[in-house]
Order: C-alpha cells, then structure tokens, then sequence
C-alpha cells in the first residue's frame, strides 16, 4: 500500500519536493512522482485496478512508498472517501499556495505548450484558462480540505505552505520526514536547496490588470473563507493579489 500522498497543489514546488525526498534511502516512488491513479479512474482514462495499484507499492518493506499527484486535490468526495477506506492509515501531504500566483503560473505554463508569439497570447486568450473549472477547483483548497478531513485521522494530515518552503525548505522538509516516518537526517546535504528552479512557471509574463481584476474576483471570497476554515492569517495573500 502507499505509505503517503502529496495531493498538491498543483504549481506549489510539490516537483521540489518529490526530487528532495527522493534522495532519501528510506523513501521511495515505484510509480514515478504522478501515479494519476485515482483522477484517472474517476474521469474514466484508466479502468479500476486496485489491486495492480495496491501491487505497485508492495516488495519494499524497508522503504516507505509515495505517490505525488497533484490532481488528487480535485477528487470528488466518493473517490476520496474510498481511497481513505483502501488505505487508512496513507499519510497525506498539501501545499497551499496563494492560488491567484497558483493560477496564473500554471496559465504561464501552458501558455509556454502552445507555441503562440507573445502578441497572440492576449487576454482574451487566457481568461478561458482562468475562469476554467479545472484551474478554480485546483485553487480551491477549502473545498478539497472539506472533502478530504472528514474521512482522516487527526494528523493524518500535514498542511504546508509554499512561502514556508521558500522560507526555511529545510525546516519544511524536516516536517514532511517527521509526517511520513523518516530521519530527514538520512537526506543528502543541501538536497534541499534551489526551490525556485523546482517549480515550473513557464515564460515570464506579466499580469495585465484585467486578468488581475478577475482573479481577484475568482480567489478573494475564496481566500477569506479559507482564513476563517484554517484559522490562519492569509493577509499576505490578499495584500499580495495579482502579483507573480
């Protein structure tokens, strides 16, 4: 069975995060950092097999296995309270970001897949992405919170949050290790550095303030339930709104 998940989010250095552990002795990825296992599944692109999955994580007993996808974070609650019921014991992992810098690196991202010259990227061109409900469900982390705690343990599941891993990676590190089971002791030296370079923002490109408004619009709401679902201080997210 697998032993963690990091359920995103998507753009929040969970890229960073699965090249650190990685180099753990003690951690393993039999399926690679992105198993989509379970989104798939759901959205109907792989038949169920929970058993094979199951397989995947099985004959490393000395190791502790993971599955990092990011998509998991948009799962429907019937999914995720049957994943939970497979394996009750996972420990979970979430990176929140401030979705609106979320959203729009992940716009620049597929901005930089779809070979437009710059002049042809025009707001009108992005907004659909943005307004998309796949990029507002991966920035809505009170609706993936509500539909993934109340099928867990208390401390079955660790929050982080990005800023914190710019901050002090070590220190982030540290708590993922502790959460999953491991010694960060046994990590090599400095594995936990250039975070930047691990997250992959796609071309630099500047936020018009139209697109600006209407993220704000889209994430503002969001962001102040969020404070009050976590009892944490996002100021820092609405002070900051639009900005990359």
């Amino acid at each position: 069975m697998p032993d963690f998940l990091c359920i995103g989010a998507q753009k929040a250095g969970t890229s960073w995060l699965h090249r650190v552990l990685a180099q753990h002795p003690g951690l393993g990825f039999p399926g690679g950092k992105e198993v989509h296992y379970w989104d798939w599944v759901e959205s109907g692109r792989k038949p169920p097999d929970l058993e094979g999955y199951r397989r995947l994580f099985s004959g490393q007993p000395e190791r502790r296995l993971g599955d990092m996808t990011p998509a998991y974070a948009t799962l429907r609650e019937e999914t995720v309270r049957t994943l939970l019921a497979a394996f009750p014991g996972v420990r979970v992992l979430f990176v929140l970001r401030n979705p609106i810098e979320r959203a729009w690196s992940a716009a620049r991202m597929f901005y930089g897949w779809s070979q437009l010259e710059p002049d042809e990227a025009t707001d009108e061109w992005f907004l659909p992405l943005l307004q998309s409900r796949g990029s507002i469900s991966r920035g809505d982390y009170e609706m993936t919170l509500r539909r993934w705690q109340p099928h867990m343990r208390p401390g079955q599941l660790l929050i982080l949050h990005y800023e914190d891993l710019l901050g002090d990676p070590a220190q982030s590190v540290r708590q993922v290790c502790d959460h999953i089971g491991v010694d960060a002791a046994s990590l090599p030296e400095g594995s936990e550095r250039a975070l930047r370079a691990r997250v992959r923002e796609g071309p630099p490109r500047e936020l018009t303030p139209f697109l600006r408004k209407e993220l704000d619009r889209i994430y503002r709401p969001r962001i102040v339930s969020l404070q009050r679902y976590l009892g944490r201080d996002l100021g820092h997210w609405l002070d900051s709104l639009g900005r990359t």
